[in-house]
């Protein structure tokens, strides 16, 4: 049989006040310090997670940013390129109608200058016609009637 020590009571009295005294003062405070560290890891955890699907947010949202952004460049492009084409279209238009105001304006002034030449070498004919007939005939008309007589021949293509 055993036998009971008082010895043996003491070491067990000492070991159950040892482990109350490691447990209150020891254990308890690593057992709050685990748990502390471990919810702190938890929120950690969380937060990182928040943080990512925040950043995946703000992804999508640049994203979309983007896309709007372009399709107004293109819109704006397209804007500007029908204004330039119509602005194009408007100097050609212009071009034009000066080309032509410019052409008419010429040929107004060519006939003009054709009319004057005319008329200049119209008088000339008549003169050089009734020196010519003179000496023909042999005798001078009337100049009234001479200018008369040579302008209807030039008017019948003689």
């Amino acid at each position: 049989m055993v036998s009971v020590d008082y010895s043996l009571i003491l070491v067990i009295l000492n070991f159950i006040v040892l482990m109350w005294l490691l447990n209150k003062f020891i254990f308890q405070n690593v057992k709050k310090f685990l748990e502390k560290r471990q919810e702190k890891i938890a929120t950690e955890l969380k937060e990182t997670q928040a943080a990512r699907d925040e950043a995946k947010e703000l992804v999508l949202q640049k994203e979309q940013e983007l896309k709007k952004a372009d399709s107004e460049i293109r819109s704006e492009r397209k804007r500007v390129l029908s204004k330039a084409e119509g602005e194009a279209t408007q100097i050609i238009d212009e071009a034009k109608s000066r080309e032509k105001a410019i052409l008419q304006e010429s040929k107004k002034e060519l006939l003009s200058q054709k009319s004057a030449v005319v008329a200049g070498i119209s008088d000339e004919v008549i003169a050089l016609v009734a020196k010519v007939s003179e000496k023909i005939i042999g005798k001078k008309l009337d100049e009234k009637t001479d200018a008369e007589l040579i302008k209807k021949m030039i008017a019948e293509g003689i």
